[in-house]
């Protein structure tokens, strides 16, 4: 959570407790996925979450007004 806290904090003021709950949520939401097998907490988006991150961006990148 640390080092996505500060890799996220080079762009915005991100608290780790806030990203803590994010992935927490998205690990709920079977958008993420723990990865198997390694000493931290790592994770993987689903194929869901793949699909789901990929619509939000294409929403945010449309310009003003469009569709």
């Amino acid at each position: 959570m640390r080092t996505l806290a500060d890799a996220l904090s080079a762009h915005a003021s991100v608290k780790e407790n806030a990203v803590r709950d994010t992935v927490n949520l998205l690990l709920a939401q079977r958008l993420m996925e723990q990865v198997p097998h390694h000493r931290g907490l790592t994770v993987a988006l689903t194929a869901g979450g793949e699909q789901a991150l990929t619509v939000a961006l294409r929403r945010d990148t449309r310009p003003e007004g469009g569709h």
